[in-house]
């Protein structure tokens, strides 16, 4: 069997042992202890959240206060030394403006009219039961916005009443605006 790494915090054979007398702690755990009052310890100490006036003690690395632990939680997992930092960004091309929006939309049956603020990139109209997936489109084409004008038609008459978003796309398939829509009417 192969030894898992240490920061998996399961590790076949036992985890390094610390010494922590008994006779120093209130409560002993796997990763950390409760101190009792006065007593010291060579141990990273921590002030307690709900008690500042208490510490924990805390085990170097990957190591326990328990014998033959193979398995523990504390600050030994990946998920636990880990904070992630996400940085979101559009990934719309400069010939896009950003300031892209619909400024009329116009239902006649179940045949969708929109109109857009000016711009001098290449847009697509789609209508989308759910925005982010394009497999979720409802109309039978996605249609170029052409001198700021497109239409699309919904295939299903079942989806008239039903919430959609109107989606307006880049070349590759970016969303540069969207608004939120009833199919068959309501947002004359």
């Amino acid at each position: 069997m192969t030894a898992l790494p240490p920061c998996c915090g399961l590790v076949p054979g036992g985890l390094p042992k610390v010494e922590l007398p008994s006779c120093l702690t209130e409560n002993k755990w796997g990763r950390c202890a409760v101190l009792k009052p006065g007593a010291k310890t060579e141990e990273h100490l921590y002030p307690w959240f709900w008690n500042p006036d208490q510490y924990i003690a805390l085990a170097d690395g990957v190591s326990c206060f328990k014998k033959g632990q193979e398995y523990t939680h504390g600050g030994l997992s990946l998920q636990e030394c880990l904070t992630l930092k996400l940085t979101v960004t559009s990934r719309s091309t400069s010939s896009t403006s950003t300031q892209v929006a619909f400024t009329g939309v116009k239902w006649v049956g179940l045949r969708c009219k929109v109109s857009i603020s000016e711009t001098d990139a290449c847009l697509r109209l789609d209508l989308r039961r759910q925005a982010g997936d394009a497999a979720s489109s409802c109309v039978r084409k996605v249609n170029d916005i052409t001198d700021g004008k497109a239409s699309v038609v919904v295939e299903d008459g079942d989806l008239e009443g039903c919430h959609a978003t109107l989606m307006l796309l880049v070349e590759d398939g970016s969303v540069v605006a969207q608004m939120p829509t009833v199919i068959g009417g309501g947002n004359e």
